[in-house]
């Protein structure tokens, strides 16, 4: 704790919010058409790249949340919402590959094999020739 105490802390300028804002748009404006087109195409790598997309949106607001308090509060907040962003985009980054591995590996849905195979064996003895 004595770094933090000894270190001089630098308050954000105010153009800093204004990029930080455009950042914002921009990346939202990217996941909603990356999120329609890979709807449209049914593109789990699209789909994937919206998730990213919509994951720089919120992490870029709690750095603009961290800019408006550093400001206008404490320059520490600075710091507080650096480490809460760097768990957002951990979290999201889990997300895109836990959602995304199954479909890249080709993994079959359980439902979908016993519901095939329910009805395969409805028709009595099959034989493999």
């Amino acid at each position: 704790m004595d770094y933090f105490q000894n270190t001089e802390r630098v308050i954000p300028e105010k153009i800093t919010l204004v990029i930080v804002i455009i950042s914002i748009v921009i990346k939202y404006i990217l996941y909603r058409y990356k999120y329609s087109v890979g709807m449209r195409i049914r593109s789990d790598a699209v789909l994937a790249d919206a998730r990213e997309h919509k994951s720089d949106v919120l992490s870029s607001v709690g750095v603009l949340v961290g800019i408006l308090l550093s400001i206008y509060v404490n320059p520490i907040f600075d710091i507080i919402l650096s480490v809460v962003v760097g768990l957002i985009i951990g979290k999201e980054g889990l997300n895109i590959i836990f959602q995304t591995s199954n479909n890249l590996m080709d993994v079959q849905d359980k439902k979908l094999i016993g519901s095939i195979s329910k009805y395969v064996n409805s028709f009595g003895y099959i034989e493999n020739s």
